[in-house]
């Protein structure tokens, strides 16, 4: 859980969070790179993609192309399956943890928000 500061703000960076970042832009320019994510819990989760959206603003994404046991991506009708492989329990702790994961890659890598439209 994030601790709220004096004034009732959160932190800059999350306690006990980490985001390792590894480069990996697509040509579309839509994908920035890899997350590997700490929590504070000690649970750790990789193969998380950094985005940027249409209006330029960054996300994670949740969601993977779908495999068969070799390996192979499925398909149905010819486009790619997705399997979403991180799940919340509701929207309100998903956007949550989006949050602290941004909040923590503008402290580590401000480098990855240049350019990104103010809120």
């Amino acid at each position: 859980m994030m601790r709220l500061t004096p004034t009732g703000t959160a932190p800059p960076h999350p306690l006990g969070w980490h985001v390792q970042f590894t480069p990996d832009r697509n040509a579309a320019g839509t994908m920035l790179g890899w997350l590997r994510i700490t929590r504070p819990s000690g649970e750790i989760t990789d193969d998380h993609k950094l985005m940027v959206g249409p209006a330029g603003r960054r996300f994670v994404t949740f969601i993977f192309p779908d495999s068969a046991a070799d390996g192979t991506q499925r398909r149905r009708h010819g486009h790619i399956i997705w399997k979403q492989r991180q799940h919340f329990r509701d929207q309100a702790i998903r956007d949550n943890w989006q949050r602290q994961v941004l909040a923590v890659l503008r402290t580590e890598h401000p480098e990855l928000f240049v350019g990104e439209p103010q809120e």
